[in-house]
């Protein structure tokens, strides 16, 4: 019953999201306040329309040392002045860099906004990025990149992205390599801030009461900003490898009692432009929770697999499909197996039918508790906009949800999982490959150390 009581309470609020909602303008930046009078705090979210495709390809991981640097020292503060500055305030920090934007969130009590704003205001315009500082970073992400030998999972992770998304400007790092990080010096990421301060777009996110809004005259005056070219960055669209099998990789990894598993693609936007909601259904029929097909198939019956997962998910000019587990050695061709009828079942009206109405409750379930934590209200919608949608598509979302039927996910899963399109990784022991060979002949055999 409490469940039930939290989840209409919830559905009420979430549905009445474009009412406390207001849009703004300040200096052509379009601001986006979303009012909460519930306690005296405040949330901002800076949006900025470019990441790390504003890398060159021998500075990757530039734009995301310009934010994590941020704070490193200016002509006026060293950086223990700031950050005793800032615990003052009780303010947190956090940022976000994706290929395509990035993003920078600074909250706290509301009293505090404005020195706050005008710190941060003072960052973006003066930090000198001490090379001191520059040469420290480097070290500490060095060292966990040669760590990730003993991080299998994200070293999957990291490896997969770059082979399924390896024909388009996606496949860089966003966090760096051993070779570029090595490039990044203190007039590199001076430059860098500035192209952020001066030359991208932005929009800006604020949740509290409306005292909030004082931050008008910190952003105008302080900050400076205006508006740059309203633009993204554009992916260029692959097409299919037209193979009649998946592309196969094993990258090879000394002393591994696990196979790590991950199998998807690059999804060219136009191909599934409007399905966010059959794309989020699908993720949650194949891979998300204990009902989902994959779970049921791998860790229920079989025991295979303690975790797997899939997700389905669009940016603003593309999309992903992944599949992610792992297994023991001795389960890995079986498990492929499993995993590749599986997908194939799930191209079936009528297999997709028999879970789809637990299989929907338990999205919209997921979706609208999500919503409940007050942080996650604000990114959902600077995903939604960034997406090209707008605060009424986030209302609408389970709506769209409860429409979908069983042969628009079977369509859908065949679109997004066609076993002869998937880029398939392994990443394990070499002890694996002849067994894997036998099934599969044209995998590619490669060493992890090309990657890092």
């Amino acid at each position: 019953m409490r469940i039930i009581i939290i989840l209409l309470f919830t559905l009420s609020c979430y549905g009445n999201i474009s009412s406390k909602v207001q849009k703004f303008e300040w200096n052509g930046i379009e601001v986006t306040w979303l009012e909460d009078n519930h306690y005296p705090l405040y949330q901002v979210v800076v949006y900025f329309a470019d990441g790390s495709l504003a890398d060159d390809f021998k500075k990757q991981g530039e734009s995301r040392a310009v934010f994590e640097l941020l704070a490193s020292g200016t002509n006026s503060y060293t950086k223990d002045q700031i950050l005793s500055a800032l615990e003052f305030y009780g303010s947190q920090l956090s940022h976000y860099v994706t290929h395509e934007y990035s993003t920078f969130e600074f909250s706290g009590l509301i009293k505090d906004i404005i020195p706050t704003g005008k710190m941060l205001c003072h960052l973006f315009q003066e930090t000198n990025f001490p090379q001191s500082e520059v040469n420290n970073y480097i070290l500490r992400e060095k060292a966990k990149i040669n760590n990730l030998i003993n991080q299998q999972s994200e070293l999957a992770d990291s490896i997969f992205r770059k082979l399924s998304m390896e024909k388009t400007n996606l496949a860089t790092s966003v966090d760096g390599t051993q070779k570029s990080l090595s490039s990044l010096t203190e007039e590199s990421l001076k430059k860098k801030l500035a192209y952020y301060h001066s030359n991208v777009s932005k929009k800006i996110y604020i949740r509290g009461p409306r005292e909030a809004l004082k931050l008008e005259q910190v952003i105008t005056k302080d900050c400076s900003w205006q508006n740059g070219v309203d633009s993204v960055r554009r992916v260029s669209l692959i097409s299919s490898h037209g193979k009649k099998n998946p592309r196969m990789y094993y990258v090879t990894i000394p002393n591994s009692a696990q196979a790590q598993i991950r199998i998807g693609s690059y999804l060219p936007k136009d191909n599934f432009k409007n399905k966010d909601a059959a794309m989020a259904l699908s993720s949650y029929f194949l891979g998300k929770g204990m009902g989902s097909l994959l779970v049921e198939e791998m860790r229920v019956k079989r025991g295979f697999v303690y975790y797997i997962d899939a997700t389905l998910q669009n940016q603003n000019s593309y999309g992903r499909s992944v599949i992610m587990t792992s297994t023991s050695n001795k389960n890995l061709v079986e498990s492929l197996e499993v995993i590749q009828n599986s997908l194939v079942q799930s191209q079936h009206p009528l297999k997709v039918n028999e879970r789809l109405s637990k299989t929907k409750s338990f999205l919209k379930g997921h979706f609208l508790l999500s919503l409940d934590q007050k942080d996650e209200t604000l990114r959902q919608i600077i995903l939604f906009e960034h997406k090209g949608q707008t605060v009424l598509d986030l209302e609408k979302f389970v709506d769209k949800v409860d429409l979908l039927n069983e042969k628009q996910i079977a369509q859908i899963n065949k679109d997004a999982f066609n076993w002869t399109e998937q880029t398939i990784l392994i990443l394990g022991s070499e002890k694996n490959i002849p067994n894997l060979k036998k099934k599969f002949p044209t995998v590619e055999v490669l060493d992890y150390k090309i990657f890092l």
